[in-house]
């Protein structure tokens, strides 16, 4: 790890999100997310594609990127929790959606993916109650899988 790094890390403890061209952290007026809504597929209406690349830096400096075109749906709460959660509101959002590309992609195993979104949520100032119980659901009723694509 390179000093600027280690500096880095002191102040996002959580790790941060970044701009891709630069990986440095966004400054707090720019959007984490960029994304347009779909009206067709099998997500109709519910589904959003990113038009820029998001990229979250996590605590030990592993870059973890959805890339422009990737669809995604929000925070995968059942839909009866949605009063409390609803799928695009809150700071747990920016964090759905790397968690969203990587649960498709499965790339990692599913514990490091579910880790990395409580990393996420942490860094977008969630309170760690609820960052708890929001990894502890997805830990233990979300998507399991071994990584390397299976």
């Amino acid at each position: 790890m390179t000093a600027a790094f280690d500096q880095l890390k002191e102040r996002y403890p959580f790790g941060f999100f970044a701009d891709p061209a630069t990986l440095r952290p966004l400054p707090d007026d720019v959007p984490v997310v960029q994304a347009e809504w779909l009206r067709t597929g099998p997500g109709a209406y519910r589904d959003m594609q990113l038009t820029r690349t998001v990229v979250f830096i996590d605590p030990q400096g592993n870059q973890w990127r959805a890339e422009v075109d990737s669809v995604i749906n929000g925070v995968s709460s059942p839909w009866l929790f949605w009063r409390w959660q609803p799928p695009y509101v809150g700071r747990a959002r920016d964090a759905s959606v790397i968690h969203d590309v990587f649960c498709v992609k499965r790339e990692k195993p599913s514990d490091e993916v579910h880790w990395v979104f409580w990393c996420m949520m942490r860094s977008s100032g969630l309170h760690p109650a609820k960052a708890w119980l929001r990894w502890f659901m997805t830990r233990h009723f979300g998507p399991q899988f071994k990584g390397g694509g299976s």
